[in-house]
């Protein structure tokens, strides 16, 4: 049990940007026109090149930046981490969105659940041009085992965290999996609390690490994030008793990094040792979707928002003044899209 929230908690949310002028003020506005009351918004220029000092500028004293040499996304967390003052504390990136009422709806949840360090809500997937994509539902009950187990991280846009006394630092020297493993050391101190609704858009375009091809020096952190859990803490019997799902588990998510960087034998080892470590994860839905979303998740993205582009053209097209036959070629190209 954690001390209880004040009546209105003050929300730090910590936004790292690098070179993301143009979706920048998309994800401002998001925090600023929530209706929680009491937002503190840190953004972490992370050395952009870009137009985004000027962004930042514009919005004088509705937000704190400040500016650091290029060191990447944990260190520029770190750095808003310390500069913090909220009594819950989150972070957005410079690309993603919060939907309205994202905020009040989390503290809600931390606040009906003294006990909780985390909440976590669903959240929409989007394109470039803001277009929804995919939508993901998260279980209920993620805790320490749920996430081995999985393999991901419930630490999504619009989580929030509960300022504890051992609040953990972010891991600098991850690229790849920092949520994974930041959420697994928060599973140690305390319970998550599940926000059923959606709560924020996570974009996925050219530049984002989602789709991106790994380099082959960070595809295995997923091993090293798991290897340092069980090295390092001591667990509770059952956690210690899964460590061979949990290994491979994290040796699939190294696997579909090799996949999307189409180093085949790598990936074709990284599967046979998962089997090694846990034979019955072959009857594992969740195994297949990540082979599938490793060869072709980032075709299969690009499909879907070409499609719905095509649909927002044939839109624009049939309610122009003068259309002849618009709605019949929407409507033939709805169904051959294969939705």
């Amino acid at each position: 049990m954690f001390s209880p929230l004040p009546s209105d908690p003050l929300v730090s949310i910590v936004m790292p940007a690098y070179n993301y002028a143009r979706f920048l003020p998309d994800a401002i506005d998001s925090i600023l026109s929530q209706d929680y009351p009491r937002i503190e918004l840190i953004v972490i220029d992370d050395g952009s090149t870009d137009d985004t000092p000027d962004v930042l500028a514009s919005y004088g004293s509705r937000l704190w930046w400040v500016r650091q040499p290029n060191a990447g996304q944990t260190v520029a967390l770190n750095h808003g981490w310390r500069q913090a003052a909220g009594d819950v504390i989150g972070y957005l990136n410079a690309d993603d969105v919060l939907v309205p009422g994202a905020i009040a709806a989390a503290v809600d949840a931390l606040r009906m659940r003294p006990d909780a360090v985390m909440s976590y809500g669903d959240f929409t997937v989007i394109d470039a041009d803001s277009r929804e994509t995919a939508r993901c539902v998260l279980p209920a009950d993620m805790d320490l085992a749920a996430i081995l187990r999985v393999g991901y991280s419930p630490f999504g846009p619009g989580s929030l965290v509960r300022r504890v006394p051992a609040l953990p630092a972010w891991d600098e020297t991850l690229s790849r999996v920092l949520d994974f493993d930041y959420a697994l050391r928060l599973a140690c101190l305390g319970p998550f609390v599940h926000v059923p609704r959606v709560v924020a858009s996570f974009r996925v375009h050219e530049r984002s690490i989602s789709f991106a091809k790994p380099p082959d020096r960070v595809t295995d952190e997923p091993i090293r994030v798991v290897r340092q859990l069980y090295a390092d803490a001591p667990l509770p019997p059952r956690i210690v008793a899964m460590k061979g799902r949990a290994f491979a588990m994290a040796r699939m998510s190294a696997a579909q990094g090799h996949l999307r960087a189409r180093r085949w034998h790598r990936a074709a080892w990284c599967m046979a040792r998962a089997l090694r470590w846990c034979p019955r994860m072959l009857d594992d839905a969740h195994v297949y979707r990540l082979v599938v979303s490793g060869v072709a998740g980032q075709f299969l993205h690009r499909r879907r928002s070409r499609q719905l582009a095509r649909r927002a053209a044939d839109t624009v097209t049939a309610d122009s003044p003068g259309a002849v036959g618009a709605d019949f070629v929407s409507s033939q190209h709805s169904s051959s899209a294969g939705d």
